[in-house]
């Protein structure tokens, strides 16, 4: 289109167009979310469904015995830097694949951990939460109730979406992540209806990885380094519709539906296309974008798809109108700079051939040009401060911050992706991709629980909610339940929203209370080895009574249960199965080792052996005979004397293989 097909006087411009026949249907979350919208947990079943989880699950387990070859080369030469014990590479890849493989139900205790760490973090790290030290108000192994530390750090290791050999994963950059972003592509555009005016614009998963193929740098946003992603989002509820992450312009430009080389012109045309499908008879809408993709040519293509566009321009687009281009220019009067054009005036430009398309430049304090098919050139206010404006200005201002709100319930308020640091790049933008469903999830139903007359939740409690449930699918059982259910509406677990019956995981809920005197110290014998001195452990009382296999041993003791060194050594970690650490029981459950159940001390005999006063049998024997070739002394009373502390030893040593 050529420059100069603009008419600049507004005395020939034709009728005023009010967006002709623009859609006024019903809109908004589909009937099929709505029917699992009172629930947070079939809420991101539905947008991560769990057929998804269930992949995750298998490709960690594929990813791991892959990978073990370099682990186990990079233990071997940490261990080589330590100076300690140097490991065969046989025995390191043994001990790594002898792990358990991970289930799906674990992934999701997982996030769940992950959305309780969001809620509540510790500064001084993740492994904080595990830590059983009491200060003050501070709590402690809050996350060791639910899983092991190991087993997260395992799990969070050896996360994966896709399998490294496959043929794509050497052509799409985005290859990483791609399973989880076509599901939500297609769950995301599932649950919405097309509203009449979407809000287009990018959104930044923030990742500063260099090894991260799709790292895009833009100064203008929070996070300047990041994954790029298109978001076509309701202009009026935020709800995201549609994602496409951004792999550079080769590989988007391969499709032949875009007639410009812009990739932002050809991000538009593809998500709408994805959207709302070309027809001749389709409704018309209106997409809102900003400067980076309105075009003359991208309103033109639209206006023939029967969508209209409004949105902001860059000056130097071909074809603009070049006689609404206007810089911002100061002059004094009266000793005050002035700024001319003053705040407020309008220039306006009709297209000769298009009359619906229009071109306007409006003074804020800067310059503002836009561009717009099928807007009101009438004069409207822009608030905050009374300014005069047109009134396509005041829909830009109103509508174009669906993708921004969406933003910022993601990323300014909760976000997993940035209370959690990984190391490898695409488990990060996951995180970010988990967060958009979960802003998704909320959106639905704060919308649900308004056209139910019911109060709108606050963002914290759905979070809470969720992380609950979450933690009560805590079997493969439960987990395959959820799996073959049905409908969406069975894919739940119990929790407070749907039922009464389910405790909130409060810790110490539950539980009698525990005196304040009894309390867990690390034990104080110590033992050499080749790593350094480190803590004797003992044999937990409780794990003993339960008999399990294997034995377990731990360094705390309770001081106000012990009489002397005869301790009382319990664990600090949850049993599986009760929620309850060997501490609680012992305490709360057995009030202080009174009342253990008959039946278990019918089975098991409790034996109070003091830890060992003197060295073990074999150490014993040495020091002895060293002392008698230095002596020389081997009368009858030193015999005795000697004989008497072999028999004293001995009986020691057995006293300590007895407790340990």
């Amino acid at each position: 289109m050529r420059e100069t097909g603009w008419e600049y006087d507004e005395t020939k411009f034709g009728p005023d167009p009010t967006y002709a026949d623009l859609y006024d249907g019903s809109y908004g979350p589909t009937n099929s979310v709505l029917a699992v919208a009172e629930d947070p947990l079939a809420l991101l079943f539905y947008f991560m469904p769990p057929k998804l989880w269930a992949q995750i699950a298998v490709e960690s387990n594929t990813y791991h015995p892959q990978s073990i070859p370099q682990r186990a080369r990079a233990i071997r030469a940490q261990q080589r830097k330590g100076g300690g014990k140097v490991e065969d590479l046989g025995d390191i890849r043994r001990r790594l694949d002898g792990v358990e493989d991970i289930e799906a139900y674990e992934v999701l205790r997982v996030m769940a951990l992950l959305i309780a760490r969001m809620l509540a973090p510790i500064s001084k790290g993740i492994a904080a939460h595990w830590s059983v030290a009491k200060v003050g108000a501070m709590p402690a192994n809050r996350f060791g109730l639910f899983m092991s530390k190991n087993r997260f750090f395992h799990i969070m290791g050896y996360m994966h979406f896709s399998n490294n050999k496959s043929p794509k994963a050497s052509t799409d950059r985005a290859w990483k992540i791609r399973p989880v972003v076509d599901v939500l592509q297609r769950t995301f555009a599932r649950g919405c209806c097309v509203p009449p005016v979407i809000s287009f614009d990018e959104a930044t998963l923030p990742s500063r990885s260099r090894y991260n193929p799709t790292r895009q740098f833009n100064k203008d946003k929070p996070h300047k380094w990041g994954t790029k992603v298109f978001v076509a989002a309701c202009a009026k509820t935020a709800y995201c519709m549609r994602i496409e992450v951004y792999c550079g312009a080769k590989a988007h430009l391969r499709t032949p539906i875009p007639k410009d080389n812009n990739s932002g012109e050809a991000a538009v045309l593809r998500n709408l296309n994805a959207l709302c499908p070309p027809s001749p008879t389709s409704p018309w809408r209106l997409v809102i974008t900003d400067r980076f993709y309105t075009s003359v040519k991208l309103a033109l293509e639209l206006l023939h798809r029967r969508v209209y566009l409004t949105g902001t321009i860059q000056t130097d687009r071909s074809g603009y109108a070049k006689n609404v281009i206007t810089k911002k220019k100061t002059r004094t009067v009266n000793k005050q700079k002035v700024m001319v054009p003053p705040q407020g005036t309008t220039k306006f430009a009709e297209n000769k051939q298009f009359p619906q398309l229009t071109a306007v430049m409006w003074m804020d304090r800067l310059p503002v040009h836009m561009l717009s098919t099928g807007d009101s050139r009438r004069s409207s206010t822009v608030k905050m401060k009374a300014v005069p404006a047109p009134k396509l200005v005041r829909d830009y201002h109103r509508w174009m911050g669906g993708v921004d709100v969406h933003d910022q319930l993601r990323m300014q308020r909760y976000s997993v992706q940035l209370a959690y640091k990984t190391r490898k790049y695409y488990k990060t933008l996951f995180l970010g991709l988990f967060d958009m469903a979960l802003v998704n999830a909320f959106i639905v139903h704060r919308y649900y629980r308004k056209v139910n007359n019911k109060r709108p939740p606050k963002h914290f409690a759905f979070l809470e909610t969720l992380m609950e449930q979450l933690l009560d699918i805590d079997s493969a059982e439960a987990f395959a339940t959820i799996e073959r259910a049905t409908s969406a509406q069975e894919r739940t677990a119990a929790s407070p929203v749907r039922d009464g019956s389910t405790q909130r995981h409060n810790g110490d809920e539950g539980l009698a209370p525990i005196d304040d005197d009894h309390r867990l110290e690390e034990n104080p014998d110590t033992v050499d080895c080749e790593q350094g001195t480190k803590r004797c452990h003992r044999s937990c009382k409780v794990c003993a009574l339960f008999k399990v296999k294997p034995r377990k041993y731990t360094k705390y003791f309770c001081p106000e249960c012990s009489t002397g060194n005869r301790r009382t050594y319990l664990c600090n970690i949850a049993r599986e199965g009760r929620g309850k650490t060997c501490f609680q029981i012992w305490h709360a459950d057995w009030s202080s080792g009174n009342d253990i159940p008959r039946a278990l001390l019918q089975e098991h005999k409790i034996r109070n052996r003091p830890p060992p006063s003197h060295p073990g049998k074999k150490r014993g024997r040495t020091a002895q005979e060293h002392r008698r070739s230095m002596s020389g002394d081997e009368d009858g009373a030193a015999g005795s004397e000697v004989g008497a502390g072999e028999s004293g030893d001995a009986d020691s040593a057995a006293e300590a293989d007895d407790e340990s």
